[in-house]
Order: structure tokens, then C-alpha cells, then sequence
């Protein structure tokens, strides 16, 4: 097998893991009608399973690379075309890690981080507001319809921020 053929096959693993992971990066998914948002956040792409095959299946490689280097099984050519391949990885995760962090929030997630930002607030200086829209939500919910669905959203997104805020964060939590 040629010099490059080895480490080209032994990384074509890692570059398909680095392809399932962008593809998932700019995914969406309905949440009412005609709202979308990104099927995976920031953070689950950030910490995804594919990254860390990814780190797994490099560094199997370089142990391999780096114990044939010793015994002198891997000569000075292919040890290069090792770093050439494994510096590819770097630059290619290097890149989906900035496609991550720069992709433009959806409407509906624009919406969320202000809405998280407004329960926050609330929740710091007017537990009684935040009691009323998790009232409202929850009597919203009980109704047919689109009004129903709203107040089950509402629900949703109060209950989803709380879980979200640090603890530090807020002053009082009652329920």
C-alpha cells in the first residue's frame, strides 16, 4: 500500500464524522407552523459525539503512527504525510468550529434569547409576573386551538429558560 493510501484510508473516517457534523450544523426543525429553529444548538454540535470519535479515531492514529516511527516501520516521508493529514483534521475542525459559533440564530431562537433575558429579569425583580405568565401559559394550554398551542409554548419556554438560568443567577425561584 503507497505511503499516502495508508494514512488517507486510516483518515477517512475521521473526515466522515467531520462531514456528519456539518451537516447537522444548519438542520431545522418546525416548532409551530411556520416557526423553524436549528435542530442541534451551539452547545450539542460543540459536544456532539462526533467530535469526540473524531479525537478518538486521530489519536488512535497518531499512537499507531507514533509506535511504527519507534520500531522504524513508518519512514520520515510517511511520517510527514501523517502530520500533513492530521494538520488537515485541525484545520477542517478549526473550521466547523467556527461555522458553529458564527451560524445566524433562526427567528425563533433571536426570540428565545430575549425571552430568556425578559424571565431573567422577572424572575429577579417580579417573581409575582413570572407566577402570572406560567398562570397564563398553563390556562392558554387547556384551550383548543392555536391559543392552546401558544399557551403550551409559553409553558414550554418559561419552564426551558428556568431550567437553563444558573442558579446564581436568580434571587428567587418559587413555584
Amino acid at each position: 500500500m503507497s505511503e499516502k493510501k495508508r494514512f488517507r484510508k486510516k483518515f477517512k473516517r475521521v473526515f466522515k464524522e467531520i462531514d456528519y457534523l456539518r451537516d447537522k450544523i444548519y438542520k431545522k426543525e418546525r416548532v409551530f407552523l411556520f416557526i423553524k429553529k436549528h435542530k442541534y444548538s451551539q452547545e450539542e454540535l460543540l459536544n456532539s459525539f462526533h467530535q469526540e470519535k473524531i479525537i478518538s479515531i486521530t489519536e488512535k492514529i497518531g499512537d499507531d503512527a507514533k509506535n511504527w516511527y519507534i520500531r522504524g516501520n513508518l519512514s520520515i516521508k510517511e511520517k510527514k504525510i501523517y502530520e500533513e493529514c492530521r494538520e488537515n483534521v485541525e484545520d477542517e475542525l478549526h473550521n466547523i468550529h467556527r461555522e458553529i459559533e458564527e451560524r445566524e440564530p433562526t427567528w425563533w431562537e433571536s426570540f428565545q434569547g430575549v425571552f430568556k433575558k425578559f424571565v431573567i429579569l422577572v424572575m429577579n425583580n417580579l417573581p409575582v409576573l413570572k407566577n402570572f405568565l406560567l398562570f397564563l401559559g398553563k390556562s392558554l394550554g387547556k384551550l383548543p386551538g392555536p391559543l392552546g398551542e401558544i399557551g403550551i409554548l409559553l409553558t414550554k419556554g418559561i419552564d426551558l429558560v428556568l431550567k437553563s438560568i444558573p442558579k446564581d443567577k436568580i434571587l428567587e425561584i418559587k413555584r
